[in-house]
């Protein structure tokens, strides 16, 4: 998580969803000149702003990456957590994950299976597991998205672009580090095939408020599309207080 005071703005961390690249390109706006830039950071807190720690451990920190909402809001000043901009990365809860099982995968040390239904079977066993969950505490308090805009995964670079230039932090796009890359390595049509009926509704089940929110399709084969821009946000994000999620069951 980040937070600028000079550029008065609030990063909202979720998982697998280019979060660490888009942590990474806004970083400096939050940290002292000077102060070294890496994919993994200790937390710092300064007079320039909040950069919560990346790495492995570190839950017991004050501040660190995958925050709840709650917590970031209870911790920092309210005047602060009131008058902010605050964004957040999203991402295809179809791709997710898929990232997410990689991810998993890596952690314990083991590679994707190479026959395609051992994989299938594997990635099936994964999603109907409490190891795929919520992520909705991120961004949520009492039920309502607390951000002002959103940036899309599938259209990364324009996004952070027009987060960054209505926040006033001028930065070479071309800064982008595209970190964590090629955990998985499938394609997208690949990436359709691992699901069937079960597994489509387990996704449309867990993450029932991105859908609902973000307005992506339901079908994933549609993964790899990015949907128009919900009209819950604005440009200038000032829509946020409506943002209230209606999830139906599914």
């Amino acid at each position: 998580m980040l937070v600028s005071h000079s550029h008065k703005f609030i990063f909202l961390k979720t998982g697998k969803t280019a979060g660490t690249s888009t942590e990474v390109f806004f970083q400096p706006a939050c940290m002292p000149k000077g102060a070294e830039l890496s994919e993994r950071t200790e937390m710092m807190v300064s007079e320039a702003g909040i950069v919560g720690y990346r790495g492995g451990a570190g839950q017991d920190l004050k501040w660190r990456n995958h925050m709840p909402a709650a917590t970031i809001r209870a911790q920092l000043e309210s005047d602060v957590w009131q008058s902010y901009f605050k964004f957040m990365n999203v991402r295809n809860p179809f791709t997710r994950a898929v990232s997410l099982y990689a991810f998993h995968q890596q952690r314990s040390r083991r590679t994707l299976p190479q026959n395609w239904d051992t994989l299938r079977a594997d990635f099936g066993r994964f999603l109907l597991s409490d190891g795929y969950g919520l992520q909705t505490a991120l961004f949520q308090i009492d039920g309502t998205c607390v951000v002002d805009d959103v940036i899309y995964y599938e259209s990364l670079k324009d996004d952070i672009r027009r987060i960054a230039d209505h926040v006033g932090y001028c930065a070479p796009i071309q800064d982008l580090r595209h970190t964590k890359k090629g955990q998985h390595g499938l394609a997208d049509g690949d990436i359709a095939d691992l699901y069937n009926r079960t597994l489509v509704g387990r996704v449309l089940d867990v993450e029932a408020t991105i859908f609902d929110l973000m307005g992506y399709s339901d079908d994933p084969y549609d993964a790899d599309q990015r949907p128009a821009h919900p009209s819950a946000f604005s440009a200038t994000g000032s829509a946020a207080s409506a943002i209230t999620s209606q999830a139906a069951p599914r």
